[in-house]
C-alpha cells in the first residue's frame, strides 16, 4: 500500500494584507509549529479528518466526503472537496483514495487555516498520483482556484504562496494580478520567536474584501491609502528583520498597525489591547495578522524564548487562543512510502 503525506505550515502577515488584490507588496513569514497533515492511502473509502488540537483544529470530527455536500456552506469538508473537484478537472479521475487530515492550526482567521489544508490536500494527491512537474507550482494554484472559483471565498495567492513555500517572503503585486512579478526571500534563516493569539469571537473589522474584488469604487479612499503605503513599507519591515534593527522595527509595527486599521475600520478594541500588552511585555513587533469580521489574530514577534513566554502569559487571560512558534524554515513537505505487505481495502 502507498501512503503520501503531506505537511503545510500557518503562515503570518507581518505586512500587506490584500496587495495580492489591490496591488503592493505583502511580507508574510511560515509558522515551524502549527500545522495541517494529510495523508492520502491506496484504500478506498471515506475522508476521515481528525484534528490534534480539539476543537481549536480545522477539523474536529470524523466525517465522510459525500459528493452532496453544498460547497457554499460552512461545512470545512467544502475545502477539501473543492480541491478534489479542482483536481479532477484537471487531471481526471484519480480514486478511490483515503485522505486523513490532522491540523493544529485554529480556525481564528489570519494563521491561512484553510491554504494549509488546501495546499496539503493537493501536494499530496499531486505527489501520491506521480505528478511531479512543477508539484509546488500546481499545488499553489489548484489550492487557490478551489477556493476563490470552487468555494468562492475571494482569496488572493499570498496564503497559498507562502503556505507552499515557507520562510519568510517579501511579495510585489500588480493589482489584480493573481500571482506576485517579484518574491524576495532571505540568503540566510531568520529566527524570531513568534506569539500568535486571538480574542476570539467577532473583531469587529469592516471587510472591504468585495469592494476589492468588484472594483466597485467602494471605500476607494482608504484602498488608495493602503495601497500607496504598501509600496514601500513591507520592504522595509523585511529589511529589518534581516538586519534585526529592533529600534525601525518597533517604530514599523505602529505604523504597519495603523495603516491595517484605517483600510478595515477596526472598531473593536479587544485585538489592539492586546497588542499593547505584548510590546508592554517585550515585544519588539506586534500587529493583526490578516483582520476579518469572523476572526483575527495578532502576531508578536520577539528575540527569545523568555520573552515570548513572558508575551503569552500576559496575554493569556484576554485570549481565546495563545501559542508560542517560531518562524518556519520550510514550507509543505511531501513523503511517500510504500509498504508491500499491507493489504488494500475498506477501512473498517
Amino acid at each position: 500500500m502507498k501512503i503520501t503525506v503531506a505537511n503545510a505550515p500557518a503562515k503570518a502577515c507581518l505586512a500587506g494584507e490584500y496587495s495580492d488584490w489591490m496591488g503592493g507588496q505583502a511580507l508574510v513569514a511560515s509558522l515551524a509549529s502549527l500545522t495541517t497533515r494529510t495523508e492520502v492511502s491506496d484504500i478506498s473509502g471515506s475522508v476521515h479528518l481528525i484534528s490534534s488540537a480539539s476543537d481549536q483544529g480545522f477539523f474536529s470530527t470524523h466525517a465522510p466526503l459525500s459528493m452532496d455536500i453544498s460547497i457554499n456552506t460552512d461545512n470545512p469538508l467544502r475545502y477539501v472537496l473543492g480541491v478534489m473537484q479542482e483536481f479532477e478537472n484537471r487531471f481526471g479521475f484519480y480514486g478511490p483514495l483515503q485522505v486523513k487530515i490532522e491540523s493544529t492550526i485554529p480556525t481564528v482567521g489570519g494563521l491561512s487555516s484553510s491554504a494549509a489544508v488546501c495546499v496539503s490536500v493537493a501536494a499530496a494527491l499531486l505527489s501520491h498520483l506521480d505528478i511531479n512537474d512543477n508539484a509546488g507550482e500546481k499545488a499553489v494554484d489548484i489550492a487557490f482556484k478551489a477556493e476563490r472559483d470552487r468555494i468562492n471565498t475571494g482569496c488572493g495567492t499570498q496564503d497559498q504562496i507562502i503556505v507552499n513555500k515557507g520562510g519568510l517572503l517579501l511579495l510585489e503585486f500588480a493589482p489584480f494580478r493573481d500571482y506576485p512579478r517579484t518574491m524576495t526571500g532571505t540568503s540566510s534563516d531568520i529566527d524570531y520567536y513568534v506569539t500568535v493569539a486571538s480574542p476570539g469571537g467577532r473583531t469587529g473589522y469592516n471587510d472591504i474584501s468585495g469592494d476589492l474584488i468588484s472594483r466597485n469604487g467602494s471605500n476607494e479612499s482608504r484602498i488608495s491609502t493602503y495601497r500607496d503605503l504598501n509600496k514601500t513599507v513591507p520592504s522595509k519591515i523585511f529589511n529589518a528583520l534581516i538586519d534585526r534593527d529592533i529600534p525601525t522595527l518597533i517604530g514599523l509595527s505602529r505604523f504597519s498597525t495603523e495603516a491595517i486599521r484605517h483600510l478595515v475600520s477596526i472598531d473593536n478594541n479587544a485585538i489592539l489591547e492586546m497588542i499593547k500588552i505584548a510590546e508592554q511585555s517585550g515585544s519588539f513587533y506586534a500587529r493583526p495578522s490578516g483582520p476579518r469580521p469572523s476572526g483575527g489574530v495578532m502576531v508578536a514577534l520577539s528575540e527569545d524564548l523568555v520573552t515570548a513566554q513572558k508575551i503569552a502569559e500576559a496575554l493569556r487571560p484576554y485570549a481565546s487562543f495563545v501559542a508560542i512558534d517560531r518562524f518556519g524554515k520550510t514550507g509543505t513537505q511531501v513523503f511517500t512510502s510504500v509498504d508491500t505487505d499491507a493489504k488494500v481495502g475498506v477501512p473498517a
